[in-house]
């Protein structure tokens, strides 16, 4: 469990290493939703950094990039930008791995 959630519009309550990096929060989102939804860069790397963050974990990232969007066009943009460098999708297993 983690206390990391939303704190208003753009906003999250901050992100602390020490929260459990794949595990969801009261609301039912795991870190990356959080931070996705918050259109938060920084946070996001440095949770998509963390060493024991497992990208099947990373959510639904379509539906909280669109709420982003619609909040932020260039908050959205440098989100999306960064998951495209960082990760692909893999059909196969249907979730995102992050790229060497």
């Amino acid at each position: 469990m983690n206390n990391y959630q939303l704190a208003s519009n753009l906003k999250t309550t901050g992100w602390n290493p020490n929260f459990d990096v794949n595990a969801k929060n009261d609301y039912g989102m795991t870190p990356t939703e959080v931070a996705m939804q918050a259109g938060n860069l920084g946070e996001f790397v440095e949770i998509t950094s963390h060493p024991e963050f497992q990208p099947t974990s990373m959510g639904r990232v379509g539906l909280f990039l669109d709420i982003c969007r619609r909040e932020s066009e260039s908050h959205y943009k440098a989100l999306k930008q960064y998951l495209d460098a960082n990760f692909t999708f893999d059909t196969a297993v249907r979730a995102f791995v992050k790229l060497a």
